[in-house]
């Protein structure tokens, strides 16, 4: 069956969601590389907050079971800064 498109449907990435085993030493972390800020105000979830110009958070949740085994996602990070 073939898809059919009948509009075109805005889309705008809010947040990427990751579990760990300790969001908050991953946060710190990603949050130094990127040059971003640590919102930890959520209960559940810490999050990096973006500089305004960008459009989406990456959120960080406890892992429910602990595991041992390589994180298998891969995201590939660019950036227009210079520095």
């Amino acid at each position: 069956m073939a898809a059919t498109t009948h509009g075109t449907a805005n889309r705008q990435l809010v947040a990427l969601c990751f579990t760990a085993n300790d969001p908050r030493r991953l946060a710190s972390f990603w949050a130094e590389a990127l040059r971003w800020v640590v919102d930890d105000d959520v209960q559940h979830d810490i999050s990096l907050v973006p500089p305004a110009d960008h459009r989406f958070r990456i959120r960080l949740r406890p892992e429910a079971v602990r595991h041992e085994e390589q994180n298998r996602n891969h995201c590939d990070l660019r950036t227009d800064s210079s520095d």
